[in-house]
């Protein structure tokens, strides 16, 4: 699998590797104090989310966790694990929004902008990254369509609907995002060549 794909939808590229295989955890990233954005993600140490997963009809469980800041070239980021399979991200969010700074531990440049702050309906954004020694230029375009109540395992959530398309070599992923306040995404869905995933939310654990 190419590892453009794997970027967009780390938590649904997680979920391949473990499903196709058969296999079935006090201190805030720095942010604007002053700044009253809401926050679509919160990437508090020990905050924790628990997904249940649907992968072309095969379903398993994944849980992620903000395990650690990391001070890394200057920059401290937010370190996102994943319980059951071998992948990690690095997150930072500014008042600008929510970046991924990290693949894998490998760099990505500049960071891929998951969400803008301030979040409005109708915001278009669009860039290139590569990721680590990677030559190749993925190019990403987002857009926050409209405010969504659904109902995942986890409740009933009022969500921004965020759409984003990522393209290299003339192939295309396609994931959307369900981002509720103060929670982070409560639904993700995850489309490219034959693939459909789909995670929603069981229980979110606020760090303590």
């Amino acid at each position: 699998m190419r590892r453009f794909s794997s970027f967009l939808g780390i938590l649904a590229v997680g979920l391949m590797l473990t499903a196709f295989s058969n296999a079935q955890d006090g201190k805030k990233v720095k942010k604007d104090a002053k700044s009253k954005t809401p926050n679509y993600y919160p990437v508090d140490v020990g905050n924790t989310w628990h997904f249940r997963v649907n992968a072309n009809g095969k379903n398993v469980n994944i849980t992620t966790r903000i395990s650690k800041l990391e001070k890394i070239d200057g920059e401290t980021l937010a370190r996102l694990d994943s319980a059951n399979v071998a992948l990690t991200e690095h997150l930072k969010q500014t008042d600008k929004g929510v970046f991924r700074s990290r693949f894998n531990g490998a760099e990505v440049v500049p960071p891929f902008q998951l969400l803008p702050y301030p979040a409005k309906i109708g915001l278009k954004w669009k860039g290139e990254f590569t990721v680590g020694k990677e030559r190749a230029k993925h190019t990403y375009a987002g857009e926050i369509q409209r405010e969504e109540t659904i109902e995942v395992p986890a409740g009933k959530f009022k969500t921004l609907r965020v759409l984003i398309q990522l393209e290299e070599n003339g192939q295309r992923v396609e994931t959307t995002y369900w981002f509720a306040k103060n929670v982070g995404f409560v639904k993700q869905t995850f489309e490219t060549a034959g693939t459909m995933i789909m995670l929603e939310l069981e229980k979110f654990e606020r760090k303590k």
